[in-house]
């Protein structure tokens, strides 16, 4: 939808999703 949110996306598969980690509902969204 986004322009920021495709950057956000490619920069958490660069860290290896380590948002997961602390975030992990923001994939159930």
């Amino acid at each position: 939808m986004y322009p920021f949110v495709n950057e956000l996306d490619t920069l958490l598969r660069e860290t290896g999703f380590l948002s997961v980690n602390w975030r992990p509902t923001a994939l159930g969204h």
